[in-house]
């Protein structure tokens, strides 16, 4: 274990900060803000696939878009109906 991280935990950190996860904030079923993502891997109407550390997430829903495209964050905006996550686990 290197030196940095008891220093990190002693932070009190959320584990993604830590760990690179991604960070899925959901409003309603409108909106996600997606944090720690890699690449955006595919953008439709109909889905969104995001590269995160351990795989894609896909969001499923209507008139899906891109909003606020930043290096370390963006916003899928839309009727959104589903989202799988990375391991093939489905919500929605």
């Amino acid at each position: 274990m290197s030196g940095k991280r008891p220093a990190l935990a002693a932070l009190s950190l959320p584990e993604d900060a830590l760990s690179g996860l991604a960070r899925l904030t959901m409003l309603g079923n409108r909106e996600i803000l997606a944090e720690n993502c890699h690449a955006i891997a595919e953008v439709s109407e109909s889905r969104i696939r995001l590269a995160v550390k351990d795989g894609l997430i896909s969001v499923f829903g209507a008139q899906l878009a891109l909003a606020d495209v930043r290096r370390d964050s963006l916003r899928i905006v839309g009727e959104i109906t589903a989202i799988e996550l990375p391991g093939g686990r489905a919500h929605g």
